[in-house]
């Protein structure tokens, strides 16, 4: 349902409805993806600037490649920039037909600065295009986790920990898509982090770089 058929006095309701039912609630949000730090009362998906922000890309979802976007970008942060804009952050996930499982796209994301009027001033950033993989996933988040931290051990990482959780992902490197297991790790003794991406099929490792 697009949102540009909603009107009259339901219009708010039901949009913060689909937001509800796309968007993790607040606390889901701290909890499982720390976001956190949101100024908020209740929950983030009501904020107006969200809601502009949702609306305009649904809008304009054609320019940006986007088949629905209510169920292809996700809520992920919001912040206030000079001048008075917000910044909401709209994060790609893809979730094949037949599967409720939700997998991020690793650099798919927009940036939409919205004006305090509620008029969306610009959007920039990055949408990945002609996903097909299958979101089923072979090895568990645990094993990953293992995986990235013994291998981080064995490069001289010590007092390690995992940060931000691990995120099933889409990441697509060297022009292949690969589902897999996002983790941060860092240390709590030395001046070191590394971001890994596990297959989440063969459980081997993709890449790393240091975050």
């Amino acid at each position: 349902m697009y949102l540009k058929t909603l009107c009259g006095k339901f219009r708010g309701l039901l949009i913060s409805a689909v937001l509800l039912f796309s968007f993790a609630t607040c606390s889901e949000i701290q909890d499982k993806d720390r976001v956190g730090e949101l100024e908020c009362p209740t929950c983030p998906v009501y904020n107006p600037a969200i809601i502009a922000a949702v609306e305009y890309i649904e809008q304009h979802k054609s320019e940006f490649g986007l088949r629905d976007q209510l169920d292809e970008m996700l809520f992920n942060d919001l912040q206030e920039e000079q001048l008075g804009m917000i910044q909401v952050l709209l994060q790609q996930h893809y979730r094949p037909q037949q599967n409720d499982r939700r997998a991020f796209v690793v650099g798919g994301q927009l940036y939409v600065h919205v004006n305090p009027n509620l008029t969306v001033n610009s959007v920039s950033g990055n949408i990945i295009h002609g996903i097909t993989i299958d979101t089923k996933y072979q090895v568990e988040s645990r094993d990953a986790a293992t995986t990235a931290l013994n291998d981080f051990i064995a490069d001289g990482g010590v007092d390690l920990s995992i940060h931000w959780g691990v995120k099933l992902s889409v990441l697509r490197e060297q022009n292949s898509d690969y589902l897999c297991w996002a983790i941060e790790i860092r240390s709590k003794t030395q001046v070191a982090a590394r971001k890994y991406f596990i297959d989440a099929v063969t459980g081997d490792i993709i890449t790393y770089f240091s975050a």
